[in-house]
């Protein structure tokens, strides 16, 4: 029986989308440049997104190291959300992109990646140990799996959600855990 794939994503992937590309982002002005420093991406690697979203880090990855002339690099990436991949793809043809949770990635094979990455996403998967069992199955001895993650006072998995107080017409984060593992 396959799992159903329908997330909280797919109603909000093309506004997702508009507000990665709105070209002020935390994730284009912080955690970009950090990322490719950390990852230090070289010619003939491999390299897996996971949890990608409409794929703004696999593209931008690979937007940079084109500019600066070190093509090779081969970034594929994989979402729950049938809508982002679906945005990823439309945007990254030449890309690989797969519909997949970061728990089963039954697609890539054992050590068949250099690096992995996973920004901003671990905090919304269902079954986090699993999700980094199968980084650990798909990435080579020694490979680097780097992993983004929020502030754990803004997203504890089960334990924090967003919420509207209509009177008040504000938005906040409720948390039911601060300081839980």
């Amino acid at each position: 029986m396959k799992k159903n794939t329908t997330t909280s994503w797919g109603g909000v992937a093309d506004w997702y989308h508009e507000k990665l590309s709105s070209g002020d982002t935390y994730q284009e002005k912080v955690i970009l440049p950090n990322l490719a420093r950390i990852l230090g991406l070289k010619k003939g690697e491999r390299v897996f997104d996971m949890a990608c979203g409409e794929g703004f880090f696999t593209r931008e990855l690979s937007g940079s190291l084109a500019l600066a002339g070190q093509d090779g690099v081969e970034i594929v990436g994989a979402d729950i959300s049938p809508e982002l991949i679906a945005v990823a793809k439309k945007l990254s043809p030449a890309r690989e992109f797969f519909v997949a949770p970061m728990e089963d990635v039954s697609f890539a094979k054992n050590e068949s990646f250099d690096k992995a990455f996973c920004v901003l996403a671990l905090q919304n998967i269902e079954n986090i140990s699993r999700g980094i069992r199968e980084a650990a199955r798909v990435l080579k001895s020694a490979g680097k799996f780097v992993i983004v993650l929020n502030h754990p006072c803004f997203r504890i998995p089960k334990r924090s959600s967003w919420g509207f107080d209509e009177k008040e017409k504000i938005q906040f984060r409720r948390l039911d855990g601060y300081l839980s593992e």
